[in-house]
């Protein structure tokens, strides 16, 4: 994946999504293979130093995996922060500084909120989203991963997504998208990789695909096969 491009992984669900993102972000240690970011080996550094390295990540389950649903909005926007010193002052947590830095983001995503002490459960999902969105798109410097990026939301929130993401491509960003809705697919990647069975079994540019040829390979027909 260049910079600047977004990388679309077209697949049926199940077939190895979940652990491609696991692997980049460094939740999944590998057994085989590398892991390179600015050619740079990154294949042992940890969550956190990938964290540390600008490597966001926007997971398919925003309630099991990207908040923590009895914390407030200050509190999950910190979670992937705090053990820099950004927010520390004599030692302790500066709660106006997180506050603020929180309010920001509600602003800017339009994050429908009482304010940086609302409960993420009491949030819509398409708002639970867009918190998790300006966490990521923040510590994403170099590449963001989103799983499922719209999955179950609103065309508002939806629209609000896509503007997102397209405008990091623009940044210079590295877009790793994956969706099992070929519309979002071919309607933001630049390039088309399609996965069956946890391997990948083409790149293509967006252009050279069609709807009946990406579902053959999809459900694992290549020209080899017979």
């Amino acid at each position: 994946m260049h910079k600047g491009e977004i990388l679309g992984i077209a697949g049926v669900s199940g077939n190895g999504q979940s652990a491609l993102c696991d692997a980049i972000s460094g939740y999944r240690r590998l057994t085989e293979g590398k892991i390179l970011l600015n050619g740079r080996d990154i294949t042992d550094s940890t969550a956190r130093e990938r964290i540390r390295m600008g490597i966001g990540y926007v997971p398919s389950d925003r309630q099991r995996y990207g908040l923590i649903m009895s914390m407030k909005l200050t509190e999950n926007m910190f979670l992937k922060s705090s053990f820099e010193d950004t927010w520390v002052d004599h030692g302790l947590i500066d709660k106006k500084k997180l506050d603020a830095y929180t309010n920001e983001k509600i602003r800017d995503y339009d994050v429908r909120a009482t304010g940086p002490d609302a409960v993420a459960r009491s949030l819509s999902g398409g708002n639970q989203q867009k918190v998790i969105l300006a966490r990521e798109v923040d510590r994403g410097s170099e590449v963001i991963i989103f799983d499922q990026p719209t999955r179950g939301l609103d065309l508002g929130a939806i629209d609000h997504i896509h503007r997102t993401i397209l405008s990091e491509k623009k940044k210079g960003k590295g877009i790793v998208l994956i969706s099992t809705e070929l519309s979002e697919i071919f309607g933001l990647s630049d390039r088309i990789a399609v996965i069956y069975r946890g391997g990948i079994v083409g790149i293509y540019r967006n252009h050279d695909l069609d709807t009946q040829k990406i579902g053959l390979l999809m459900a694992g027909y290549t020209t080899e096969t017979r």
